[in-house]
């Protein structure tokens, strides 16, 4: 299901946007910076503090997920269904080393998790459909956020 490229901009830009959906049907959409990729059909995340995320999945494990490029104005969506691995569960021991990249940040990790993957997609923005450039792209949005941040 992921492709070499969705793994290298997932892996380039870890923040994901989870969108789940709560008992109301009223859609929850919360950014989660601690994706890994765990194979071709499996992402997961540490929850630290996300209960209202938590409480949907429990309801509903259906989630969709978001990534993208911000300069390339490319991304991935996933569409999947969650699992919630607790700690001290043996899972959660086994996974939990996957997350060391994140430094003092894992100590407040209280869940992983899991995601099955049901369909990924490339996803682009319309301006490749008028003969946008990728370097291009780069550029010009690498310079509007250098100024944001000046």
């Amino acid at each position: 299901m992921l492709t070499k490229n969705m793994k290298k901009l997932i892996s380039q830009h870890t923040l994901g946007f989870v969108a789940s959906v709560n008992d109301s049907g009223q859609p929850n959409l919360s950014p989660k910076g601690t994706f890994v990729i765990v194979d071709d059909k499996h992402l997961m995340f540490s929850e630290i503090r996300s209960p209202n995320t938590i409480k949907n999945i429990q309801i509903n494990p259906q989630v969709e997920v978001n990534f993208v490029d911000p300069f390339k104005r490319k991304g991935v969506r996933i569409k999947g269904i969650c699992r919630i691995i607790e700690k001290p569960d043996a899972e959660f021991e086994r996974l939990f080393d996957e997350f060391e990249q994140w430094g003092e940040l894992t100590r407040l990790i209280r869940r992983i998790v899991m995601i099955d993957i049901i369909d990924a997609k490339e996803i682009s923005s319309p301006i490749y459909d008028i003969g946008a450039d990728e370097n291009e792209m780069v550029s010009v949005w690498s310079e509007k956020y250098r100024q944001m941040y000046e």
